[in-house]
């Protein structure tokens, strides 16, 4: 299975019909991550992806190990999380399963299935409700 990381897309031509398992290192600041405030904290991030492809449907599930920064709650200096949520999407053709919301539909750009949306996704859900620089940040006023 052949992934580009920096696009985050699938090569559908590499992948053959069953489960395919791939680590790879993520180059953080070349991904269009589009997530307001946050930015790559680290060079690399690593992804393992497991993709389990059938004649109608793709099943993507793994994770991203990786560090960001968002400004800090309290006095704005840059905080640092690390981002180790689950990635999990279903893509499919089956127009059901589609009408129910329970999937994304399959689309294939140049070959490419675009995994972005279900990437960028995990970050989100990994962003601090309340991040902070440090445990200890007085904040704002007293800087």
């Amino acid at each position: 299975m052949l992934v580009d990381p920096a696009a985050m897309t699938i090569d559908m031509k590499s992948i053959t019909h069953g489960t395919s398992r791939i680590l790879i290192q993520v180059p953080l600041g070349e991904v269009d991550w589009d997530i307001p405030d946050v930015k790559p904290a680290a060079e690399f991030g690593e992804m393992d992806l497991m993709v389990e492809y059938s004649e109608r449907s793709i099943v993507c599930t793994g994770m991203l190990n990786a560090v960001f920064q968002i400004p800090c709650a309290r006095c704005l200096a840059p905080a640092e999380f690390s981002s180790d949520a689950g990635i999990s999407r279903v893509y499919t053709s089956d127009r059901r399963i589609l009408d129910e919301g329970e999937a994304d539909p399959i689309i294939v750009k140049d070959d490419r299935l675009s995994i972005l949306d279900a990437v960028r996704e995990s970050v989100i859900l990994s962003i601090p409700a309340k991040p902070l620089c440090r445990p200890d940040c007085p904040g704002i006023c007293y800087n």
